[in-house]
């Protein structure tokens, strides 16, 4: 019983090995408003049109400079790593809501797609805040996926 355990947990092993890989560079805009940016864990979601996910729990853990204070008012942040490709037409971007400033002003992100076959940019506008009080969310989904399972282009929060 151990052997087939063995086994079977290789085969996922090398089927992991074997994903195709892509270059990430995803681009967050933190808008430069008073008190627009945050100390929260900042978590996205990539989505296909076919249904495809690439979550990323921890943006700043996943591809973030070391050292750089994320998400600042006004700033511009850069995130650069290697992970399964996805091409997406629609985003979800989650804070955790914790940190000293929670609330957290999102302009854009920028996600930008490299490699086996993929040439890739698209720029969701977001242009809302992310925050546990009054009528905000901690969670925003940006759709542009047409003719898709997913529904049309849409700017919800959840």
């Amino acid at each position: 019983m151990s052997f087939l355990v063995f086994l079977l947990s290789l085969t996922s092993f090398t089927s992991l090995a074997t994903a195709e890989r892509c270059d990430y560079h995803i681009q967050v805009k933190t808008g430069d408003v008073d008190h627009a940016g945050t100390d929260s864990r900042i978590n996205l979601k990539l989505i296909s049109s076919s249904g495809e996910t690439l979550d990323i729990y921890n943006l700043i853990f996943w591809g973030g400079s070391k050292g750089h204070d994320h998400f600042e008012r006004g700033q511009l942040d850069h995130f650069k790593a290697r992970d399964t490709c996805v091409q997406p037409c629609a985003i979800t971007v989650r804070s955790n809501g914790k940190g000293l400033a929670s609330g957290w002003y999102l302009e854009y992100v920028d996600v930008a797609v490299t490699g086996h076959g993929i040439n890739f940019e698209e720029e969701f506008d977001v242009n809302t805040w992310l925050d546990n009080v009054g009528p905000y969310k901690l969670q925003v989904t940006v759709n542009k996926c047409s003719g898709s399972s997913i529904s049309k282009p849409t700017l919800s929060s959840v």
